[in-house]
């Protein structure tokens, strides 16, 4: 399975890191984020993604990545 976005120019980044799933629901969207495999650590608001386990996002939550840093902001 390819990805839907990748992050260039950081070698510290696993191709497949992370998953964000997307499900609708009656109130709304939820966003959930799963770690796959990666090398190197990823932070969730400055605490380690453990594997297995599953995340809710909210907005304004920020993801590291090696060394690339998204920020998980509503679009207007």
């Amino acid at each position: 399975q390819t990805s839907d976005f990748s992050i260039e120019n950081d070698s510290s980044v696993s191709r497949r890191s992370v998953k964000i799933d997307v499900e609708l629901t009656p109130d709304g969207y939820i966003f959930k984020l799963e770690l796959l495999k990666s090398t190197n650590q990823v932070l969730l608001n400055n605490k380690v993604v453990a594997p297995g386990l599953v995340y809710l996002l909210s907005f304004g939550d920020c993801l590291i990545l090696g060394k690339t840093k998204i920020r998980f902001d509503k679009v207007k």
